[in-house]
């Protein structure tokens, strides 16, 4: 697509970007909130649900995590606003009541700030897609759709499970 092309469709990198977000972002958020929710009122099968759905969609749309870094961490990211409002809260809010929901049923320790927790589960997942060539190029770990489960099991371990052995 030349540049003319582009200003004639969309007027600048905003139009452009909105357009990316409404065809192709969107039906993937929906898509991780669904199973999310799909759990219904058991907080631990919301959580699995959403490392399983997030690292699947990350691993089969690599360009998804670049474009949060670029055009949403950014500060200048002409994406910010529109990605929090419409998508950022969206998930981060139904990860929240499903583990405010655990807190009160007594699954989850009464000691656990679920905000934190909600960051802690959303930075496990995401980190690996966000700085992929490092994740790659030193530390060997593939992220690729094949080992997207291998992944999801490995942080669901360390969330359900920790990292110590038990004594």
């Amino acid at each position: 697509m030349t540049p003319a092309l582009a200003h004639y469709y969309f007027l600048d990198k905003g139009g452009l970007l909105t357009a990316v977000i409404e065809e192709r972002v969107a039906p993937l958020v929906a898509a991780v909130i669904s199973e999310l929710e799909s759990a219904g009122d058991d907080p631990l099968a919301a959580i699995r649900a959403f490392v399983v759905a997030y690292t699947r969609t990350a691993a089969n749309n690599p360009w998804l995590p670049r474009l949060v870094m670029r055009e949403v961490l950014s500060e200048e990211g002409v994406l910010r606003e529109a990605f929090i409002q419409r998508f950022a809260r969206g998930i981060a809010g139904a990860l929240r009541r499903h583990l405010a929901q655990g807190k009160k049923l007594g699954l989850l320790r009464a000691d656990l700030d679920v905000a934190a927790t909600v960051m802690s589960i959303m930075s496990l997942c995401i980190f690996p897609y966000i700085a992929a060539p490092l994740v790659s190029d030193v530390l060997g770990i593939r992220l690729d759709p094949a080992r997207a489960s291998a992944l999801s099991s490995h942080h669901l371990g360390i969330l359900m499970n920790g990292f110590l052995e038990s004594t």
